[in-house]
């Protein structure tokens, strides 16, 4: 049995063959928080969550061979906070395997508000119908070329006629980014038009190898949001470490830093 404060969850998977890299994870490991958050640690199912993820990969086991791989995955929470029976905070630990190498790791550290906390918090916001009635009109996507994407919808980042910035798009018929209903643009998006940033920023197709996120504030879906990359570092083995903002009416939303490796340019190498 783990301490107090403390548990520990397992799942094993299959994944197809080709070659396998961390974006993927976001959305993944966001789901499995949330359901292991509810299903361990005493909560309310319909607490709000308040994520903090870091995300870091082994980029010799991102190359899958050309047979299906077992994917194993631990989750373990540590600094579980309560009161009484509902979840305050706790910090989780994501330790991902591929046919018995690391994969990746991921470190989420998240609090929970209460429905009514929520409703204080967001204010004319929380109401789900009319931040969705009031959301912008779709705007055009860069090249998916540009941040390794197959298909248009998948793009994230709308031209503004500057390299390193783009305004984001927000479609919330994204059957991933927005896989449940929202009020606000979500984490999911955000991390994945960190992601997209740091790819224009590397030649070629770029691998991120490590990740770290910080969400100041929401980001609402009725005025637009500016996501803005520099390249801070370059590596003696090719990488290159992007930091990334985005921000909406001039205050931050999420910051992030990204490390990349360059690798050969190859559309099985992207996500779709």
């Amino acid at each position: 049995m783990p301490p107090p404060g403390l548990s520990r969850y397992g799942a094993e998977g299959r994944h197809r063959k080709g070659t396998s890299w961390p974006a993927p994870l976001s959305p993944r490991t966001r789901s499995l928080s949330a359901a292991t958050s509810e299903a361990g640690p005493a909560t309310e199912t319909d607490r709000r969550r308040s994520p903090r993820p870091c995300l870091a990969s082994s980029p010799s086991a991102l190359r899958a061979a050309t047979v299906p791989a077992e994917v194993s995955l631990q989750i373990t929470h540590h600094d579980v906070v309560r009161r009484g029976k509902r979840l305050v905070s706790a910090r989780q630990e994501f330790h991902i395997a591929c046919d018995g190498a690391e994969l990746a790791t991921a470190v989420v550290d998240f609090s929970c508000h209460s429905p009514a906390v929520y409703r204080r918090l967001r204010g004319e916001y929380s109401d789900l119908r009319l931040a969705n009635a009031r959301k912008l009109p779709l705007p055009e996507a860069v090249a998916p070329q540009l941040v390794a994407r197959d298909r248009a919808r998948d793009v994230v980042l709308s031209p503004t006629g500057r390299p390193d910035r783009w305004q984001l798009r927000v479609d919330t018929s994204h059957p991933v980014l927005f896989d449940h209903p929202v009020d606000h643009a979500p984490g999911m998006l955000m991390i994945e038009a960190a992601r997209q940033a740091a790819q224009t920023a590397t030649p070629g197709f770029a691998l991120p190898v490590t990740m770290e996120c910080s969400f100041e504030r929401y980001a609402e879906m009725d005025a637009p949001s500016w996501v803005q990359a520099r390249t801070t570092a370059h590596g003696d083995d090719g990488s290159r470490q992007v930091e990334v903002g985005i921000e909406q009416h001039g205050r931050p939303v999420l910051a992030a830093r990204i490390t990349s490796l360059p690798t050969r340019t190859d559309a099985s190498l992207r996500t779709n």
